[in-house]
């Protein structure tokens, strides 16, 4: 699986990433940001600029949304990445919105 090395603020709701792949490229999240209520602290670009990664490393931020670093990776290169799909709370954005706790019994 791929993995985030560095993630730059871009401007509007755009994220600079690069991948240990030495793969790099811009995703533009403004459609996952206002898709999702847990993101609405984030529709204030100021917010949106304060992310960080975690020790995943996932794109995440301090109201508690996030992004996978395989849903990140996928539209930063064009290239789609298998992943599991069986967890709880997270959709097929790879957004988690805190409603799961780990795998489907």
């Amino acid at each position: 699986m791929p993995r985030i090395t560095e993630a730059t603020y871009a401007g509007d709701y755009r994220v600079a990433l690069r991948f240990d792949t030495q793969e790099a490229g811009i995703v533009d999240l403004h459609e996952l940001i206002h898709k999702y209520e847990a993101a609405a602290p984030l529709r204030d670009p100021a917010a949106f600029a304060r992310f960080r990664l975690d020790d995943w490393p996932t794109l995440v931020w301090d109201c508690g949304f996030d992004v996978s670093p395989e849903t990140l990776y996928a539209r930063a290169t064009g290239k789609p990445v298998r992943w599991a799909t069986d967890w709880d709370g997270v959709d097929w954005d790879g957004v988690t919105t805190g409603m799961g706790s780990g795998l489907k019994s």
